[in-house]
């Protein structure tokens, strides 16, 4: 989702004030977010809560496979 909004990793954790490790662990399934951040993701990249949670749920099954 990222990528397709043409942000970078620094770009995107600079819009949600988080730091781009912060930001790769997110993306890797290796940190769990709070609300707060996820709403945040939500306005930065303009697509649904679901979309992010399912996302992230993709992520965390890739990971363990």
């Amino acid at each position: 989702m990222r990528k397709y909004r043409g942000l970078s990793q620094i770009e995107l954790a600079n819009v949600i004030k988080l730091t781009r490790p912060t930001v790769v662990n997110i993306e890797n399934g290796k940190l769990n977010i709070g609300l707060d951040n996820l709403y945040e993701l939500y306005l930065a990249l303009q697509v649904t809560i679901t979309s992010l949670l399912n996302g992230y749920k993709e992520s965390l099954w890739q990971r363990r496979n």
